[in-house]
């Protein structure tokens, strides 16, 4: 039963039907109908009754127009003080008394929401939260109630059925309602959803900036200022001190394949993640985490799990993070000396549940939990143990065949191969061996045993490599006279060769594909007393000859012997300034 103060207002629900859109999706309403309708529900019944306040005047201080229509419902600490109000330019318009009514109630909300839809038609539609958030337990307090999110789906889902489509944006003007476990549930119910995975400063969004600028763009568009605006005002008034702030917009059209992506990935993954769990849990023991010390950046976190360098758990971690830069527009505020001690240095805009000791029993009735595989990933992590078996297996590369002979007490066995691109192939290889043709390259290879259970008991991680020596041979000619002694440096993508010439030239010995691949750039630097120049070659495809012959030509004055008798006299020149000088 919820705890909270009686709504005494008599909620009557109209039916309407749909407005329709007219034009594209973005510029001035049609005829009388505004672009925007910016719908504000103000919970102020608590200790943020002040900041209210400070909202509330800059919103006044833009106000409505023709093409943009602000409205908030409003409740704060005095008693019977619940109305709804039209935001002008330097007032606000009381449009119904509602006496005292429960912020925290679906119904307050439902209310609001089909007011707004029978009285101000607006091409697109804003919803902001405005108040304190509980992550997945809600968002806006008042006397003990809170507003969950399967309350706040249905108010939604009512307004767009009498609509007829999504409400445009849904924003959370609170802290730590930017999770995943929020952004699900809501995307069925909202076009694009903007919120925060850390705490907010207790100001709040700034509204001026909003709303001066909203009222003309799409919803896309419109989502994404309210990032860029609170990036812009931290940035400036948190240039040093105060705190560090993000701020992301999910489009929620993306949010099935994203889904269809993380559930695959992790059901791929689980099988190893009980054997793996102590390198995981030491890759993201320093997950980038906020005030909410139960929940990870889930980019960052990805990115950890990646970093244990498991075959599984990286195809699972890659194409997560793929799908977040797909869904996610974010900007992140890290504020040098954050007064409450959080930085956002790895900050990607999505939160997600990562305890890290134990599973709280509300987490299991969550709707992401309820249709995602999460809570089976962190229960293989954190309780399930495997009884590991022994194994071992040689690995090696002759004449282009990869083989992999091993012997395990595991009930069967599974190898995947890989080259260092990610482009792995998975075989079974119950006899003990295995084989495949492989071009020149490094490969890692995984080995994973299993028990009839399907969890990875016994598991092998090598690196081997097939490489091919090509040989590089050079001849450096100054005035048409090849110089013996120069010093050649050759530079192949991430590595230096250096060697010396002789009276017929120079050789250096590389490796395909580990320093030499396809249409490498091959820069050649060469000194040699005065002179120093390089010279810039694309290679070819290399992989086809065991040798590159390089013939360089340079015609400069003076001649070796020249440059020759100038070295000298300098050198004694030297000489004879360096007796002065001792002599002195």
């Amino acid at each position: 039963m919820k705890v909270g103060t009686v709504v005494l207002i008599i909620l009557v629900i109209v039916s309407v039907p749909p407005i329709a859109s007219s034009g594209a999706d973005a510029g001035q309403g049609a005829g009388d109908i505004p672009n925007w309708t910016f719908m504000v529900y103000m919970d102020a019944d608590n200790t943020l009754a002040d900041y209210a306040a400070d909202d509330l005047a800059e919103m006044m201080s833009y106000g409505s127009n023709s093409n943009l229509t602000i409205l908030v419902m409003y409740d704060s600490t005095t008693q019977g003080d619940s109305a709804i109000y039209l935001i002008e330019k330097g007032r606000k318009v009381m449009l119904e008394d509602l006496g005292e009514v429960d912020m925290g109630s679906g119904n307050t909300l439902r209310y609001f929401l089909n007011w707004t839809l029978n009285r101000y038609p607006a091409r697109h539609y804003f919803l902001d939260l405005w108040n304190h958030g509980n992550y997945y337990s809600g968002i806006c307090l008042d006397h003990g109630d809170w507003l969950t999110l399967d309350e706040i789906r249905e108010a939604i889902g009512e307004f767009n059925s009498l609509r007829g489509k999504k409400l445009d944006v849904l924003g959370f003007d609170a802290c730590r309602m930017g999770g995943i476990e929020i952004y699900y549930p809501m995307s069925s119910v909202a076009r694009y959803i903007v919120a925060s995975e850390k705490d907010e400063p207790a100001t709040g969004w700034p509204y001026y900036d909003i709303l001066r600028n909203i009222e003309n763009l799409n919803p896309e568009n419109a989502s994404r200022l309210v990032v860029d605006a609170m990036y812009t005002w931290a940035s400036r008034f948190y240039s040093n001190d105060g705190l560090s702030v993000i701020m992301a917009s999910v489009n929620s059209s993306m949010m099935p394949e994203f889904m269809e992506k993380f559930n695959s990935g992790i059901q791929f993954a689980l099988p190893v993640v009980p054997y793996l769990r102590e390198k995981i849990l030491n890759k993201t023991g320093d997950v980038e985490r906020y005030e909410l010390s139960t929940v990870a950046d889930l980019y960052d976190l990805m990115s950890r799990i990646d970093s244990v360098g498991d075959y599984r758990l990286s195809k699972m971690a890659l194409e997560i993070m793929s799908e977040m830069r797909n869904m996610t527009y974010y900007r992140a505020w890290d504020c040098p000396n954050p007064a409450n001690g959080y930085h956002a240095r790895n900050a990607h805009g999505i939160g997600i549940y990562f305890p890290p000791f134990s599973i709280s029993g509300e987490y299991y009735y969550t709707e992401f939990a309820r249709e995602s595989l999460w809570d089976e990933f962190l229960r293989d992590l954190l309780y399930t143990g495997v009884q590991g078996v022994n194994g071992s297996a040689e690995v090696q590369v002759n004449d282009g065949v990869l083989s992999v002979n091993y012997t395990t007490s595991a009930d069967y066995v599974e190898i995947y191969v890989g080259n260092l691109s990610g482009g792995y192939s998975g075989v079974m290889g119950p006899d003990g061996s295995y084989r495949v043709t492989v071009d020149y390259g490094k490969y890692t290879v995984f080995i994973y045993g299993y028990n009839v259970s399907g969890y990875v008991v016994w598991y092998l991680r090598e690196e081997v490599s097939y490489l091919r020596e090509i040989r590089i041979v050079g001849k450096f000619y100054l005035n048409g006279n090849i110089v013996e002694g120069a010093k050649i440096t050759v530079i192949l993508g991430n590595h230096t060769f250096q060697t010396v010439q002789n009276g017929t030239g120079f050789t250096i010995i590389a490796q395909y594909p580990e320093e030499i691949r396809d249409n490498s750039t091959m820069v050649v630097k060469v000194d040699y007393a005065f002179f120093s120049k390089e010279y810039t070659f694309r290679t070819g495809t290399l992989k086809g000859s065991d040798e590159v012959p390089i013939v360089i030509r340079d015609q400069t004055f003076p001649s070796p012997q020249a440059m020759f008798i100038s070295a000298l006299i300098l050198s004694i020149v030297a000489a004879f300034a360096a007796y002065r000088s001792l002599k002195n």
